[in-house]
């Protein structure tokens, strides 16, 4: 919310995009953000990831309606969209970019997907069962797209090794640099916090 404030007052023309987790909606902070946004008509587009689980907790176990409500609370434009279909949210991030772009606001995004792992490496996944994971992985984005692009012509198997290949050489890239790369000094702590 505060980068969209920024883009204002700089009166610059750039949307931001904050992405979360629906473990995050129950925190006083996300309606702060969700009311300041609407009050200040920021260019801010939140982003839900609703895995259907905060940490181990099922979603349904904590809180009482359903996400976009939350943000129509605060007279926010909210859509809630199959997260494991790449073109559905793409198709509605553009909408909300075209609606923030056109200063008219903030607007928010609810991804219905679903995470194959733990919430974390310490996570024994004791919460659901492994069939709900293999059951989820049958809609897999990824595949998805894959299967679409093929049949449209767009792709083939080797052309999607090479898309594979790459993709995976940026990600061992950039673990590499973090790995090598020595941890910041303490006096760099307050950096970018705060106007010279």
């Amino acid at each position: 919310m505060g980068l969209g404030v920024a883009a204002q007052m700089k009166r610059e023309d750039f949307v931001t995009l904050c992405i979360f987790g629906d473990g995050s909606v129950g925190e006083g902070e996300f309606h702060e953000a969700l009311n300041m946004a609407v009050l200040w008509n920021t260019p801010t587009i939140f982003f839900c990831e609703n895995n259907l689980y905060g940490m181990g907790v099922p979603f349904k176990a904590s809180l009482s309606t359903e996400i976009p409500k939350l943000a129509a609370a605060y007279n926010m434009p909210a859509v809630s969209v199959d997260g494991m279909d790449v073109l559905a949210v793409y198709a509605a991030t553009r909408e909300a970019v075209a609606h923030a772009r056109a200063g008219k606001g903030p607007y928010f995004i609810e991804a219905m997907t679903y995470r194959y792992r733990g919430h974390s490496m310490a996570d024994p996944e004791l919460y659901r069962l492994k069939e709900e994971i293999e059951e989820a992985k049958q809609r897999d984005c990824i595949e998805r797209l894959k299967r679409q692009m093929m049949e449209a012509g767009m792709l083939d198997e080797q052309g999607f090794a090479e898309i594979d290949a790459r993709a995976t050489a940026v990600v061992d890239e950039a673990v590499e640099f973090s790995e090598r790369s020595p941890q910041p000094a303490l006096d760099t702590l307050f950096d970018h916090l705060y106007k010279e």
